[in-house]
């Protein structure tokens, strides 16, 4: 499967919206593009063709199988030097995670990105793409739909328990990178003086595109099983033998012992339930909808 991102290479030098987000803290590290803060498409995760019910990071096949995603860049990256820079810079912020590994794919790669420069950008998130839901507010952000054109109101969705999200894990991430900023584009906005989204708590800060959060390096550990069955915030999963799920794949799971962790198979025709912590018939596993 080709998973196709389109990046726009005029909008990287078009004039910025009225609201640009918010610039890194003094003294950040890791910042990907500083001056590619404000030159960006807030609209750029395409929504599900498929029209699924379940969250790709909770439905395991949508996943990079072993966390391994291999990338094309397919333009002329050496007269592009600029464009490739910034791509490889957001890779390395992303490698250095040390769990999801970005690396040029190999000719036998099956599942890969292929990069192009283009008039416009975006892509699926994972290994396809995401839903949509109807829902304006939750009890951290509120969302104009009356100010959002029609054309774009399938990019602002809230995912519930019954799309497999849970909200407990972590603390709510304003600034996550995966979050929608404070929005004033003529093409999103009917009024484009008036926001579409807004803080309940009355602050601020809402989303950026410059570097992943320490809550998003969390939230990518957590979603790939990354260091589950030795890092030390997961002692239960360390003094007892405990399985966790194989991202990518539903077909297996990890089996966590003594601080080590095994790729393990189901057996024929199973999947390994998440919920469960074993391997199942697949309508009860509920590991994809796919």
């Amino acid at each position: 499967m080709i998973l196709l991102v389109v990046l726009c290479w005029p909008c990287l030098i078009e004039t910025a919206p009225p609201s640009p987000p918010l610039p890194p803290p003094p003294g950040s590290k890791n910042v990907i593009a500083n001056d590619e803060m404000a030159f960006y498409q807030e609209a750029d995760i395409l929504p599900d063709k498929y029209r699924s019910t379940r969250i790709p990071l909770r439905d395991n096949q949508r996943l990079w199988d072993g966390g391994n995603l291999g990338y094309i860049l397919d333009y002329d990256y050496e007269t592009e030097g600029y464009v490739t820079d910034i791509i490889q810079a957001a890779i390395t912020e992303i490698n250095h995670v040390d769990c999801v590994y970005i690396t040029p794919a190999l000719n036998t790669t099956e599942d890969y990105v292929v990069v192009k420069l283009s008039d416009d950008y975006s892509s699926h998130l994972g290994r396809l793409a995401t839903s949509t839901t109807d829902q304006t507010e939750d009890q951290y952000v509120t969302i104009d739909f009356t100010n959002i054109r029609e054309e774009a109101r399938q990019y602002f969705t809230k995912y519930t328990p019954e799309s497999g999200f849970t909200t407990d894990t972590f603390h709510y991430d304003y600034t996550s990178i995966m979050h929608a900023t404070n929005i004033y584009d003529p093409t999103i906005n009917i009024n484009p003086s008036k926001p579409v989204i807004w803080r309940k708590d009355g602050g601020t800060e809402l989303g950026q595109r410059y570097m992943l959060t320490d809550l998003d390096k969390q939230q990518l550990r957590l979603t790939y099983s990354c260091g589950m069955c030795s890092v030390p915030e997961n002692s239960e999963l360390v003094d007892v033998c405990v399985t966790v799920r194989y991202p990518g794949d539903c077909t297996k799971f990890i089996q966590c012992a003594s601080l080590n962790a095994f790729v393990m198979e189901c057996p024929a025709g199973l999947h390994f339930s998440e919920s469960h912590r074993y391997c199942d018939y697949p309508n009860i596993a509920n590991c994809t909808s796919l």
